[in-house]
């Protein structure tokens, strides 16, 4: 292959050859060997190829249905995640980290570690900056069962600002409960960690799944862990007129349909940014089945994918951290020979 055949084949990349050349530095002669075999072999079907020539079992695309979230854009995410992650596991400065908090009489402590670790930081909290905590909880009695247990995916975002210089930043997942075989903690153990997260951020909105959080919120509430989302309701019929609320985000067929489509957004324009691997694995795993629904696919999980689609449904209602405000002091009197 000549080299104006390598130029011209880099300059018709797809959004899924340049997926490709970034997470997995594809060549010009393997995208061409790429294009030839979709067009001779498969039909000129790209999902065909992909299912017959894999190259990573993490994005969705390789399994046996179509992708629900931009595969370009889950591609990058995937190249920086995992650019990051093997440092972080290592415990480097200069990248998000692992830890767990302390309640010190200082306020909420971040203790660095990768040996007690069950916390995951890419940013810490920032005055001026607002937050929701999104979780969804796993499901009990799957917990004890199933052959793929689900998993607690909880989550800080930051909502979008612009900062002092006049830059604009996209929201961002800056938190995450981490564990290394995933979060499938006692519920009180979830809502202890739960709140010292909540506090750290400024006591944020919480925002939990409600179809499997029911004894997640008693806990949440004994902990004094508020605000906690309150949803609207249909008015009763004795009182069409009162205003009335629910507590915890309820996922219907509709609801449902809403977070994915919030987070189907947000990655498509890039206006979430989200260095978290596992979660953004779960990103990739997410399929449309025949039925023209969006799932996980088969042997995988959506949980990260509806914590954080709730978190960008109701990022609007993130808190805002606000700096502590110090009462100025009181004049004293002093007496002295001038007096």
């Amino acid at each position: 292959m000549t080299d104006e055949q390598r130029a011209e084949i880099m300059a018709t990349l797809t959004d899924r050859e340049r997926a490709g050349v970034e997470r997995f530095g594809w060549s010009a002669e393997q995208i061409q060997w790429r294009r030839e075999t979709i067009a001779t072999k498969c039909g000129g079907e790209e999902t065909k190829f992909d299912q017959e020539y894999p190259e990573s079992e993490d994005v969705a695309f390789l399994t046996s249905g179509n992708p629900r979230f931009n595969v370009a854009m889950i591609g990058r995410m995937l190249a920086a995640a995992e650019k990051q992650w093997p440092a972080t596991l290592r415990g480097d400065r200069n990248c998000p980290r692992l830890g767990h908090l302390v309640d010190a009489p200082s306020g909420i402590v971040f203790m660095p570690t990768t040996t007690a670790a069950w916390l995951w930081v890419a940013e810490e909290p920032k005055f001026g900056c607002s937050y929701v905590l999104p979780c969804d909880p796993m499901t009990g009695a799957q917990s004890l069962s199933a052959k793929m247990r689900d998993l607690h995916a909880t989550a800080i975002i930051r909502a979008p600002y612009v900062d002092e210089r006049i830059l604009a930043h996209t929201a961002a997942v800056v938190a995450c409960l981490y564990d290394p075989e995933g979060c499938r903690w006692e519920m009180d153990v979830l809502a202890d960690r739960m709140r010292l997260l909540q506090r750290w951020y400024g006591n944020c909105l919480i925002v939990p799944e409600v179809n499997k959080a029911m004894d997640l919120i008693p806990l949440l509430r004994e902990r004094k862990a508020t605000p906690i989302y309150h949803r609207p309701v249909r008015p009763d019929a004795s009182n069409p007129s009162a205003k009335q609320k629910a507590v915890g985000f309820l996922t219907t067929s509709s609801t449902r349909n809403l977070w994915v489509n919030a987070l189907s957004e947000a990655i498509r324009e890039q206006d979430i940014e989200c260095l978290y691997l596992p979660a953004i694995k779960d990103f990739g795993s997410m399929i449309v089945n025949s039925d023209g629904r969006a799932e996980a696919a088969p042997k995988k999980h959506d949980d990260w994918c509806a914590c954080i689609g709730i978190g960008m449904l109701t990022i609007n209602a993130a808190t805002r951290l606000s700096p502590p405000t110090y009462l100025e002091p009181q004049a004293v009197g002093m007496i002295g020979p001038w007096t």
